[in-house]
């Protein structure tokens, strides 16, 4: 049989704080066997010090989902300080790097008008030194400073 999706809520004993996740699991029981979170605050402390408990099984990992939601909402786990979650289910993570347009333009605006130290761009320059462009990387280089009178000629 499957193992169900659920919602599941972690007690850190010496604290006493809480934390409420949901899982679609690989296998039946595997929360604090095989899985302990996704959640960095909770992977940064030891195992030994959490009880899992298991609210609710769901159906499917969308309802779970939503469970974990209207908990998260209903506490406003974010803001409460007997929370260890840091963010709510409702919000966007974005952990494989991915950032919307106006994230890169906070981060850009933030960086504007920094320089960089003369050690860090000698690091950034040893870096890249060696590495070999793909020709279609070169073409797009090339086709990207055409017309542009401050690009390098090629000798």
């Amino acid at each position: 049989m499957e193992a169900l999706p659920y919602v599941y809520l972690l007690v850190h004993t010496p604290s006493r704080k809480l934390y409420i996740g949901s899982r679609k699991p690989k296998s039946a029981n595997d929360l604090w066997v095989s899985y302990f979170s996704s959640s960095k605050v909770i992977k940064s402390m030891p195992t030994d010090e959490f009880v899992p408990i298991v609210l609710s099984e769901h159906n499917t990992e969308q309802e779970a989902r939503e469970a974990e939601a209207q908990l998260h909402d209903k506490y406003q786990v974010h803001k409460d300080d007997r929370f260890l979650n840091q963010a709510t289910a409702r919000q966007k993570f974005y952990t494989n790097g991915a950032q919307t347009p106006e994230h890169r333009s906070k981060i850009s605006e933030a960086l504007k008008g920094k320089k960089k130290s003369a050690e860090t761009r000698r690091k950034m320059s040893e870096a890249k030194k060696g590495k070999k462009k793909s020709a279609e990387h070169r073409q797009n280089i090339s086709e990207a400073l055409k017309g542009n009178k401050n690009a390098k000629k090629s000798k």
